[in-house]
């Protein structure tokens, strides 16, 4: 950055520096979940696979307490061929762990604890990619502020706060699993009479056509 001109140098390259010329620096949230407690001072910027993660606390329809981990998959794009606008934003990290954080919140609020428990992946990928398209993949999130592109979100774990509403939810969990293990044992024994009873009417039929020559 000059005093008239900024410009964004994608390297490998060399760069003499101008004398009213100094480097833009970021300053980078971190930790988990992510805070201002300690920032991450850099004047460079990772443009493509750039990878965030965050841990966000959420309620559900249901008032239930969850903690989920994730991870976001961030490029920055040009727009108009111009790259400045990556530095428009000095934390760029906090900016997208607000924002999709709150979309989050928002999602869970939307559902009871058996969806997202069941779901709970697809509801939060949806909140923050968008719906799911037959011909194609995820719009993905942008930031016009920065250019600034979520194309992927990754759960990395979901965890219920109460104790005791985990364990209900493994134990109804364990009862659905045993119910449809029941019902498919029962569904193959059905199968199994079925053909035993269409052999006998076979066998049957060929005695009284035999009797009948």
């Amino acid at each position: 950055t000059g005093k008239k001109s900024r410009q964004v140098v994608t390297g490998p390259e060399t760069r003499i520096l101008s004398f009213d010329e100094d480097l833009e620096v970021l300053r980078l949230s971190t930790g988990k979940p992510k805070s201002d407690e300690a920032l991450l001072s850099t004047c460079f910027l990772q443009v493509e696979g750039n990878k965030v993660s965050d841990v966000v606390e959420l309620r559900t329809a249901d008032h239930v307490a969850l903690r989920v981990a994730l991870s976001y998959r961030v490029s920055f794009v040009r727009k108009n061929g111009e790259a400045e606008r990556w530095f428009n934003v000095r934390n760029y990290v906090d900016l997208l762990c607000d924002h999709l954080g709150s979309l989050l919140r928002a999602a869970a609020r939307a559902n009871p604890i058996d969806a997202i428990h069941q779901n709970g992946t697809e509801i939060l990928r949806a909140a923050i990619l968008g719906e799911k398209k037959s011909d194609g993949p995820r719009a993905g999130r942008s930031f016009e502020e920065n250019g600034m592109w979520v194309h992927d979100v990754e759960l990395l774990d979901l965890r219920i706060l109460d104790p005791e509403v985990e364990k209900l939810l493994g134990d109804a969990q364990k009862k659905a699993i045993g119910a449809e293990v029941a019902r498919r044992d029962q569904m193959l024994r059905l199968g199994a009479e079925r053909l035993r009873e269409e052999v006998d009417r076979e066998i049957l039929s060929a005695r009284i056509e035999t009797l009948g020559r």
